[in-house]
């Protein structure tokens, strides 16, 4: 756990090289100790797939999400937030290689598992109804995008911070000046 630690650490310091290495490295050394399938190697592989994400090599980074996938799925079950954690990178891998429809299509994953488990008034649930919504506005489905960005508002005025609404404020307007 030590080393996902300070790969984080470095990770937020945008020192990406850095924490692609320790990504690796506890990977490597917590499987050798405790076998494939933990979630600290699952956590590990989601993190070189965020890293992979950022310096833009789509490919590989879902090849890190389906490991980290099917560890947390035998781990934590199908129905877990780290599992929907996943499904949102995998969006976002698709959004990154120009694959909308699939990308809304592993949101709305991640939106049935958060909206089970944390229920429908969460802010994770608000956060995948605004992923989702970015990209229905990329495909000039300003309607679905709206209603979307409305619903994310709804649960960010009850529970999420000024800035968060102010952000959700901003992406409405910015699909009526779209439209």
């Amino acid at each position: 756990q030590c080393l996902l630690n300070i790969a984080y650490v470095y990770m937020e310091a945008h020192d990406f090289d850095k924490a692609l290495g320790y990504f690796r490295v506890a990977a490597e050394m917590v499987s050798k100790a405790h076998g494939e399938c933990v979630a600290e190697v699952a956590d590990a592989h989601h993190g070189v797939a965020k890293i992979l994400l950022i310096k833009g090599e789509a490919n590989e980074a879902l090849h890190q999400l389906e490991k980290s996938l099917q560890i947390f799925r035998e781990v934590s079950g199908e129905k877990h937030p780290h599992v929907a954690a996943i499904y949102m990178s995998c969006a976002n891998a698709h959004i990154d290689l120009g694959q909308s429809d699939e990308a809304i299509r592993f949101f709305h994953m991640a939106l049935d598992i958060f909206t089970e488990c944390h229920g429908p008034e969460h802010t994770s649930v608000a956060d995948v109804f605004q992923n989702i919504s970015l990209e229905y506005k990329h495909q000039a489905e300003y309607e679905k995008a709206l209603d979307l960005l409305q619903k994310a508002l709804t649960i960010r005025q009850k529970f999420d911070s000024k800035i968060e609404v102010a952000n959700t404020l901003s992406c409405i307007a910015d699909i009526h000046d779209d439209q």
